[in-house]
């Protein structure tokens, strides 16, 4: 049994050779007590965990073993067995992990802090991965928990051979690249990630892999190692995951001669300054490639304690650079528009200069539009009936104006122009019109106009009755509710995609009757499809883009808005 600590990209464990020494005899009984094999093992259910052979009186520890096979019976190649605790509602791979050699015995045991576990069972090209308890995922593993003094026994797997991948990874004059990271990629449910990597593995000396994977079609990816002036790429010289082409992997295939050459990388440097001209410290500086007509993420860096800065490992392209300090930023050269950034085209293995940016706060922030008078609606709230949304009045006047009608919650499709004719799938719900003005020099002005009541179906007015008697008392016209927001109404979560975005605070204070809620998440001045709850997935997409949140409350006739600005997304 072997120890390593090193990894490699997205954790993956890089194998390193461990010179052997001879131990002590102290030594040999803690070697001995790794290996469980001071006594025969005591197989116990997680519910009722007895001490770990060895726990003294007060120990924070417990062990999981257990015995790993293949289906061709012993071990015939390497196998990691990797721990992931649970820390929140996500589960962290704990560091250290325990690597078994072909020919083994497959008998490991790992000591662990007391806590909740899943554990992975792992190997770079003979088996497929899994986790316990058969599970192809993390998602579906089972939850193991660990007691202080106490052993989680039995955690055992069978691993099914894998089929295998293998080629040559070279550099521009042909000679072989080592430490190179392959990795395969299949496509993905989760938003704003279409591929996931299912295993990764590093090249050999002379360039070459071996990769296992099960049977399927993937996406191969090819990183060069640490320092190597190199870019990366996909099979086929490809960009990107989804410009790449498929690899189809057979049940028990060996497929070979999937080979990449990588081309000389090209840098881009400058250097960031603040207002004053001072050099800025931790910048980052965020680099986009146009594959075909989309902007894909391509490379980056930050800034050192002088501002300066060099982005490596670029692949030969257009480029464009977002440019970010701690609350603001812009787009090279000194633009405050992702569609006005220039562009900045990369030369496999030469270096371009001079990318440089002086972050001055407010400087793009633009004017903001005012509405004089507030939109309005205007029908009867029956069925046939044409509703039609008033502009209103705007500084500046010449604004373009856009609509959409929403029933209840959820947008009318189609309806977006300054009527709607009520249908028979309104009645029972309120309608209202979103309004949004635009202007060049401008941040767009979002207008959530106030709800019609439930629509009813046509019903013909009755015949009125004549009755002599006392004139009905003048109606006491109803006050209108005043809705207020919290002023700690927030935004909480990390700026950057792959976090979670969280509005807080964000109930109104009303002076009478129910309230209802409508909320809508931007990037720049576009809503964001399906973002109408309290939380947002920061994705790749909104990469670069500064997000506010949009929330209306409503009672009765009135509504109130307010907008909540969470800020650039970094990368």
């Amino acid at each position: 049994m072997r120890w390593f600590a090193a990894k490699g990209p997205r954790g993956r464990g890089r194998r390193h050779s461990v010179r052997t020494v001879k131990p002590s005899l102290r030594a040999r009984a803690v070697v001995l007590l790794l290996l469980g094999l001071l006594g025969p093992l005591l197989v116990v259910a997680p519910a009722q965990a007895a001490p770990a052979p060895g726990a003294g009186a007060g120990t924070t520890t417990g062990r999981i073993t257990g015995t790993v096979t293949g289906t061709d019976g012993a071990l015939s190649g390497d196998v990691t067995v990797q721990a992931y605790a649970r820390t929140g509602s996500t589960w962290t791979d704990v560091s250290g992990w325990v690597s078994l050699n072909p020919g083994s015995t497959g008998h490991y045991s790992v000591a662990l802090p007391a806590g909740e576990y899943k554990i992975r069972f792992s190997s770079y090209s003979t088996y497929n991965t899994e986790y316990f308890d058969d599970s192809p995922d993390l998602a579906g593993a089972r939850v193991l928990t660990v007691v202080a003094g106490g052993t989680v026994a039995g955690v055992d797997a069978e691993l099914t051979l894998a089929s295998r991948v293998a080629g040559t990874v070279t550099d521009p004059a042909g000679g072989p690249v080592a430490s190179a990271y392959v990795a395969a990629q299949t496509r993905s449910t989760e938003p704003g990630h279409p591929w996931r990597e299912v295993k990764g593995v590093y090249t050999r000396t002379d360039g070459t892999y071996d990769l296992g994977v099960p049977a399927g079609t993937y996406r191969l990816r090819f990183m060069p190692g640490e320092g190597a002036p190199l870019a990366p790429q996909f099979y086929g010289d490809a960009a990107t995951a989804d410009t790449s082409q498929d690899v189809v992997v057979g049940v028990d295939d060996a497929i070979y001669g999937f080979d990449a050459q990588l081309a000389a990388e090209g840098t881009v440097s400058g250097t960031v300054t603040d207002e004053a001209g001072a050099p800025l410290e931790n910048a980052e500086v965020q680099l986009d490639l146009l594959v075909g007509s989309t902007w894909v993420s391509g490379g980056g860096a930050k800034t050192d304690e002088h501002g300066a800065y060099t982005a490596h490992r670029l692949r030969r392209g257009t480029y464009r650079a977002l440019i970010l300090g701690s609350d603001f930023g812009e787009y090279w050269p000194n633009q405050g528009r992702e569609e006005d950034a220039g562009r900045i085209e990369v030369v496999a293995g030469a270096a371009v200069t001079g990318i440089d940016a002086q972050l001055i706060d407010q400087e793009h922030d633009e004017k903001a539009l005012l509405v004089r008078t507030d939109p309005t609606i205007s029908g009867a709230p029956a069925v046939g009936s044409v509703l039609t949304a008033d502009p209103g009045v705007w500084t500046p006047t010449d604004v373009t104006l856009s609509y959409q009608w929403v029933r209840g919650r959820d947008d009318i499709p189609g309806a977006t122009s300054s009527t709607y004719t009520l249908t028979a799938a309104d009645v029972g719900s309120y309608v209202t019109v979103d309004v949004v003005a635009s202007h060049p020099g401008y941040r767009d002005y979002f207008f959530h106009s106030f709800w019609i009541e439930a629509i009813g179906p046509v019903v013909a007015p009755p015949t009125p009755v004549v009755t002599p008697g006392v004139p009905a008392p003048a109606p006491v016209p109803a006050t209108a509710p005043v809705i207020t927001f919290s002023k700690k109404i927030g935004i909480t979560g990390a700026r950057k995609v792959g976090s979670t975005l969280r509005l807080k605070n964000s109930s109104a204070l009303v002076t009478r009757s129910a309230v209802t809620y409508r909320i809508q998440w931007y990037a720049g001045s576009r809503k964001i499809t399906k973002a109408t709850g309290s939380r947002l997935k920061v994705t790749n997409a909104l990469r670069g883009k500064s997000i506010s949140v949009r929330v209306a409350a409503t009672s009765g006739a009135t509504t109130t808005s307010i907008t909540v600005k969470a800020g650039l997304i970094r990368g």
